[in-house]
């Protein structure tokens, strides 16, 4: 089920990378989360298996959400196989409670517009072998009709703008030694977002990726990084 309408709910979480559907149904009955719009940022861990076994996973958290009375919103991530994040996947027609989130999709919830725009490259993926645990497809790209895109209140994206932390690539730099066109790559990536974000002008832009938590406001924008597995109240931050 794709949730096209209008959603009100009382509270919205967002989650970071868990690299796992498994760890997602541990951190809600760890937390004892229920009631809610749960947003995952990305880096689910989809894909990484067959899809017979990736469909049993995400049908045991669609049970769950129904019982604990959640609808799940999941971006696409880098590790999570893009082929899943699109209206017409068999995936996204069968589950009642779990969506997972085409890029550049439109979700009205308690009146704020969201805007889900999935995607990052991987510092590693000269190690990974495509299409079993790297998709050539995985990075973020800006759409065709950017210059439609109107403003939004709420980006969630699975990287973050040049302007948001962290900043530079000291504790990454190793990885381009055997990845000549990784840094390009990585700064496009970067820029690229900002791009996006100077156009739907957020008040707020939700994102993983960096395992690192960031809290900070820029030139008007209230940039919030998850770290792996963290959950926060992106409703508290709408009030």
């Amino acid at each position: 089920m794709i949730f096209n309408e209008p959603i009100t709910t009382e509270q919205i979480l967002a989650l970071g990378d868990t690299h796992s559907i498994d760890v997602v149904s541990t951190v809600i009955n760890g937390y004892n989360i229920s009631n809610c719009i749960l947003i995952h940022v990305g880096d689910i861990g989809i894909g990484f298996a067959h899809i017979e076994k990736d469909t049993s996973k995400l049908n045991w958290l669609n049970n769950l959400c129904v019982e604990k009375n959640i609808k799940f919103l999941g971006l696409r991530g880098n590790h999570d196989s893009p082929n899943y994040f699109h209206p017409d996947h068999q995936i996204n027609k069968t589950l009642s409670n779990v969506e997972l989130v085409e890029d550049y999709s439109i979700k009205t919830i308690n009146d704020k517009k969201f805007l889900f725009a999935g995607g990052a490259v991987s510092i590693d993926r000269q190690y990974r072998t495509e299409g079993k645990d790297y998709w050539r497809g995985e990075k973020f790209v800006l759409p065709d009709n950017l210059e439609t895109l109107e403003q939004c209140d709420v980006l969630i994206s699975h990287s973050c703008p040049v302007e948001a932390p962290p900043y530079g690539f000291d504790n990454i730099k190793g990885w381009f030694k055997n990845d000549p066109k990784l840094k390009d790559d990585l700064i496009k990536e970067r820029k690229d977002i900002s791009t996006l974000v100077k156009q739907v002008n957020p008040s707020i832009n939700v994102f993983g990726h960096y395992h690192t938590v960031i809290a900070e406001r820029i030139d008007g924008i209230f940039y919030r990084g998850l770290d792996i597995n963290e959950i926060v109240s992106v409703t508290n931050y709408l009030k």
